[in-house]
């Protein structure tokens, strides 16, 4: 099976294809509140990234120190400014241009879709993968329990879990 990410406007999602060339398109969560991203994403100091870790993540305690070096490191590298300014403009002015809702509605029927949302994602609250689901004709909305924005690194099991019968469905194989 290949994965590779397709562009969803304000939805981070993957194409999985089989090796029969049957795909399936999986939404993983989504991307939030364009005006705190803004604000935010340019901050890279140590205690900024403590900041952001934490709102994201459900448990505080996967946060580690050396996460956090590491994350600063990245963040503060040649050229990190400019792209997190760059990143900061688009969320706030332009990821709306992006939406596909109309254009996914129409292929919904010829190809599988999930979404699989953290249950306690402040970043992008459950609500809007509720409307996200419903924009999409009640597409299948599976919750991960103790899990915030990122259900398949907080949570891998319980991830596993929503995912695993969603591929199961599609009966391909390794």
């Amino acid at each position: 099976m290949i994965s590779y990410p397709f562009a969803a406007g304000g939805l981070q999602t993957r194409i999985l294809e089989a090796g029969d060339g049957s795909r399936a398109v999986l939404f993983i969560h989504g991307l939030g509140a364009r005006a705190a991203i803004r604000d935010n994403v340019g901050r890279t100091s140590l205690d900024a990234i403590r900041s952001k870790l934490a709102f994201v993540l459900a448990d505080p305690a996967q946060i580690s120190e050396s996460w956090i070096t590491e994350e600063w490191r990245i963040n503060t590298s040649a050229g990190a400014a400019e792209a997190f300014a760059a990143l900061g403009d688009y969320f706030f002015s332009r990821i709306n241009d992006d939406a596909v809702v109309d254009a996914l509605r129409p292929i919904r029927a010829r190809l599988p879709m999930q979404l699989i949302w953290g249950a306690l994602d402040r970043a992008v609250p459950l609500e809007v993968g509720v409307m996200a689901s419903k924009l999409l004709d009640d597409l299948p909305l599976e919750q991960v329990p103790a899990a915030g924005h990122a259900p398949y690194f907080e949570q891998p099991a319980a991830f596993d879990a929503c995912l695993d019968p969603f591929l199961a469905k599609l009966n391909w194989s390794d």
